[in-house]
């Protein structure tokens, strides 16, 4: 009801009050719960009439708060998934207040944002694209076209992990990719096979 509702705006209000010193200090230790406090009043006021214009104001802050936060800690998932939290509202409030082009830059930025976070780690990654190889590697005296999907699946694994500067500094990453061209150059080479050469040269380029 409206005097809960009141109530509870009236404590968040209170809270950033308490928070805001604390996060301005050089170790910024209560910023994330600033971050939160100013997303939940947000949430709050959005569930009145007419506010849309402070409701945008309180998310885009709990978003620039958020943005600093993983900025200062990259590797700080929670962090990470909050912001992905609070780019949603924001975008939802930016359409409901008439602003597309801006929702669907804040859309795209929570998607690019959570699909790092559904990324394997790079060693998970490395082992997951060469098992692929493996599969290929073992169906070549069996099936052309199978060998030819397997490895198929493994470069596009190779490539997408290669996109990511951290994985391409593992040693592993190299030579498991390398394996898989020696394998298709072995397959072009021994099969006749246009789709394996055409495979192998992408390899190549995207290596």
């Amino acid at each position: 009801d409206s005097a809960s509702l009141d109530a509870a705006e009236s404590d968040l209000r209170e809270a950033i009050r308490l928070l805001e010193p604390l996060a301005a200090a050089p170790m910024p230790t209560g910023a994330q719960d600033l971050g939160r406090a100013y997303n939940n009043l947000g949430n709050v006021v959005a569930l009145g009439d007419g506010r849309i214009a402070e409701v945008r104001d309180l998310y885009s802050r709990a978003v620039h708060i958020h943005e600093r936060l993983t900025q200062i800690e990259p590797n700080n998932r929670e962090f990470a998934m909050e912001l992905v939290q609070f780019y949603n509202n924001l975008t939802a409030t930016l359409r409901d207040n008439g602003e597309p082009e801006e929702a669907a830059r804040r859309n795209l930025q929570a998607r690019e944002r959570i699909e790092l976070l559904a990324r394997p780690a790079p060693s998970v990654g490395i082992e997951r694209a060469d098992s692929y190889t493996l599969q290929g590697w073992i169906a070549e005296g069996r099936s052309g076209p199978d060998a030819l999907a397997a490895y198929q699946r493994a470069l596009e694994l190779f490539v997408a992990l290669g996109r990511d500067d951290g994985t391409r500094r593992f040693p592993e990453f190299h030579e498991r990719f390398g394996d898989l061209l020696i394998n298709l150059a072995e397959l072009a080479g021994t099969s006749r096979s246009g789709p394996a050469r055409q495979l192998l040269a992408k390899g190549v380029r995207e290596y």
